[in-house]
């Protein structure tokens, strides 16, 4: 499973660290390392203190696996 990470970007923000779960077409799932649970991209970054963010893809980096 490839790692990836997100830096919220409000004031509260934080690294986050998770797995890429589940990845079709339809559905991203990621699984944050600190709790152990489930999140769409979306909630992964808000996890992380991010705030107002209309492309959550776009501030989450994936780590392949080398």
């Amino acid at each position: 499973m490839p790692c990836v990470s997100t830096t919220g970007n409000g004031p509260n923000g934080r690294t986050v660290s998770g797995f890429l779960y589940r990845y079709t077409k339809n559905e991203v799932s990621i699984v944050c390392v600190c709790h152990g649970e489930s999140f769409t991209p979306a909630r992964f970054v808000e996890h992380a203190g991010g705030v107002d963010i209309s492309h959550p893809l776009k501030h989450i980096t994936i780590f392949p696996i080398a």
